[in-house]
């Protein structure tokens, strides 16, 4: 797995960095404070590492201080927008239709694995790998969705084909 940018070093020399302007121009068009750093950290996560920014997730803060200091609004003010989880899904929605994004579903999982498969062959070391297929998603601009929250996960009952029961 590639380690997402912790600090203001790594998150310029991201892939990210690159896109600032996009990122300026978009956040811009949204209202108050806490919506414009809430959509620039949902697109910063979706430009880098690559997947969506989970509800009530809370980014590294020192990454978070770098782009509410871009964009001119203090820090405290996400806050306010984790609280929204209809503001966040809206702005995934926006931002995955302005940019043709899809959520990562079955047919690209057999995509990926077709493209994995003769990767796989000649790379030795499974995080080269790994990086290379999260990569290739990104280059696809396909996303994992969020894992279920610990809560949502623990209620929802994962049962065996037919019921059978598990063999020892």
């Amino acid at each position: 797995m590639i380690p997402r940018p912790t600090n203001e070093k790594s998150l310029v020399t991201s892939p990210s960095a690159a896109k600032i302007s996009i990122l300026s121009a978009n956040v811009g068009e949204r209202r108050g404070a806490s919506s414009r750093l809430g959509f620039a950290m949902l697109l910063l996560y979706m430009r880098w590492p690559g997947r969506v920014l989970e509800a009530g997730e809370n980014p590294p803060g020192a990454i978070l201080a770098f782009v509410a200091d871009q964009i001119d609004v203090p820090v405290t003010a996400f806050n306010d927008y984790a609280c929204r989880d209809e503001t966040r899904r809206a702005h995934l929605v926006d931002l995955m239709q302005r940019f043709s994004h899809a959520a990562f579903n079955w047919n690209h999982f057999r995509a990926i694995v077709a493209f994995a498969m003769p990767v796989a062959q000649t790379v030795a070391q499974p995080f080269l790998l790994a990086g290379t297929v999260i990569d290739e998603l990104r280059r696809r601009r396909r996303y994992c969705r969020p894992r279920l929250s610990s809560r949502r996960s623990s209620d929802t009952r994962v049962s065996r084909p037919n019921n059978s029961p598990k063999k020892s």
